[in-house]
């Protein structure tokens, strides 16, 4: 291994592995392990009986239903890199209990520890009553090391009921003793997976009855907007969901103090621009970004645009060329493209933009993704041999100074790590394995896919395509994976069977990232006052920005 590779590892990260072989190759290479039950649900664990005999020694009679509760304490999360904590720790021993692993600190704070106590008080209540009703022996179990501190709070309010921790029972036996219970309520999706096989019964404590109470709080000061790329157990408690078009609309009229946007960063963005004075945009977690976004800084923008200009092809001012973003890109891209008589679009009205930008000049420059932008052209009658790709990292983007002067369209070399994955086979698989099914998919994929397709459409495109088939249809579509698996529950009731273009699935990690807890997190910092998260576009950035937002919302 390279020395500094092996370095950073030893320093920085740590395998969770549930064999030895496993454990013995890793620390060949150096890799520090430990046993885990991230994938506790693919071995085989310790038998029934040795679980049984560990529930007698902690108090079983052998006759009583045993419940299991499995609890962890979500107001740590977010973790979030602190390197000025990180040094104190190291140099004093501070921040001992909310230190993570590395530079990355558990959640902390008045508000946290509140909430904590009022959170293992509420387990150990209903767990008390229910004990009481039912007449059950009741266990806590901290599944994780980072389950020990909560679960033994609870135990303690219960009495001082028997507490099982993995410092004292390894994965293989914590798992026979799960199994070995009678029923279960866990806030630890381990728990839950690893005692499916024992087929034990299993109540699941979310993060749903905390965000619904904190929403009925808040009111009508809080609107959250969720796209429809977002994961079922987020998207639920979207006040609307939409594409990144429908949610600028809504942003742009939405009454709420506060806009919690469940989307990605450029998103945010887009929303605090529309929004009205006063209101404040919150995005639940600061990493979920967008890979698109990102392979178009404004610096490589501004650059790409001198050189235009120097081939005489464009004044600064946008006399020659009109350019266009697309909407996954930052707001500095958009001040940009406003700035310069440009616009924003989205997938929903890109052949509006680009109409409206050939009634102003004889040629585009458009951002950030060159599928999109070539779809787009292409079904506005432009021939391929008339648009060319802008290599940000090639001098004069790669490109002869003819072929920039008779090029109508100049794409911007990004694309969707998401759309780019499906490919023209896919297309020809799904139709061998399913005759008469439709393919249709989302413009952002690559041109020789959309060639292959039976249509092309927005988010909002795809979902009327659907809506407005007969029942009996069936659809392969080629889009995120989050919204075909909805589609698919949405319209079986319709007679209609909905399935993804590729059977790996393509997630869009980085609108993973939000999750319930990110959401909870925010929402209950709300409720104590405390706004997290704001998205807040500088003064000088967002009026060019707003220039161009509200052109796009006037395109069709």
């Amino acid at each position: 291994m390279e020395p500094k590779l092996g370095t950073w590892i030893r320093w920085s990260l740590r395998c969770a592995d549930d064999n030895e072989e496993s454990r013995t190759l890793l620390r060949e290479l150096g890799v520090p392990t430990e046993l885990g039950t991230d994938t506790a649900w693919t071995f085989e664990p310790r038998p029934l009986e040795y679980g049984q005999s560990i529930l007698r020694q902690v108090g079983w009679d052998g006759h009583t239903p045993v419940l299991v509760v499995c609890p962890i304490n979500p107001f740590e999360w977010p973790v979030k890199a602190s390197v000025a904590k990180y040094a104190v720790h190291t140099l004093t021993g501070a921040y001992k209990d909310s230190h993570y692993r590395t530079v990355y600190f558990h959640n902390s704070g008045p508000a946290a520890a509140r909430a904590y106590q009022q959170y293992c008080a509420a387990i150990a209540n209903a767990v008390d009553a229910f004990r009481k009703r039912r007449n059950v022996f009741v266990i806590i179990a901290a599944t994780e090391r980072l389950d020990a501190r909560p679960a033994n709070r609870i135990a303690e309010k219960l009495g001082g009921v028997p507490v099982l921790t993995s410092d004292q029972y390894t994965m293989y036996e914590l798992v026979s003793i799960l199994r070995a219970c009678h029923m279960m309520a866990s806030s630890r999706y381990h728990g839950i997976v690893t005692s499916m096989p024992g087929l034990v019964p299993s109540a699941g404590i979310t993060m749903d009855e905390r965000i619904r109470a904190a929403r009925t709080i808040l009111g009508r000061d809080v609107v959250i907007l969720g796209h429809h790329y977002q994961r079922d157990e987020v998207i639920r408690f979207a006040d609307f969901r939409g594409d990144s078009y429908k949610l600028s609309q809504q942003a742009a009229h939405a009454a709420g103090k506060y806009i919690v946007f469940c989307g990605v960063h450029f998103m945010a963005e887009s929303a605090d621009i529309l929004s009205l004075p006063g209101q404040v945009t919150i995005l639940p977690d600061l990493n979920a970004g967008c890979s698109m976004a990102d392979m178009a800084e404004i610096t490589q923008v501004e650059d790409c645009w001198e050189q235009l200009v120097a081939a005489g092809l464009t004044t600064d001012h946008g006399e020659g060329i009109t350019p266009i973003t697309y909407m996954n890109s930052t707001a500095a891209i958009k001040a940009f493209c406003g700035e310069r008589g440009g616009v924003v679009c989205t997938s929903s009205n890109a052949a509006g933009a680009f109409k409206w930008a050939f009634a102003k000049n004889p040629k585009i420059l458009f951002l950030p993704d060159q599928h999109l932008g070539r779809n787009t052209g292409y079904n506005l009658g432009i021939p391929l041999n008339e648009m060319v790709v802008w290599d940000p990292y090639v001098i004069n983007g790669g490109l002869p100074p003819e072929r920039l002067r008779t090029a109508r369209v100049i794409l911007w070399k990004g694309h969707c790590s998401v759309h780019q994955r499906f490919l023209p086979e896919h297309v020809d698989n799904v139709r061998v394995k399913y005759p008469g099914i439709r393919v249709i998919v989302h413009p952002e994929c690559r041109w020789e896919v959309c060639q292959k397709a039976d249509g092309i459409g927005s988010t909002e495109g795809l979902l009327k395509m659907i809506q407005n088939a007969p029942s009996g249809t069936m659809f392969a579509v080629g889009t995120e994976i989050h919204l075909v698996n909805r589609m698919g529950k949405e319209f079986a009731a319709e007679g209609k069977k909905v399935i993804t273009l590729d059977d790996s699935g393509c997630l869009c990690t980085t609108m993973f990232r939000i999750s319930p807890q990110h959401l909870c997190w925010a929402l209950e910092n709300l409720v104590d006052g405390n706004v997290v998260n704001q998205i807040k576009v500088k003064d000088e950035v967002k009026y060019w920005a707003r220039v161009a937002l509200d052109r796009m919302l006037e395109i069709q």
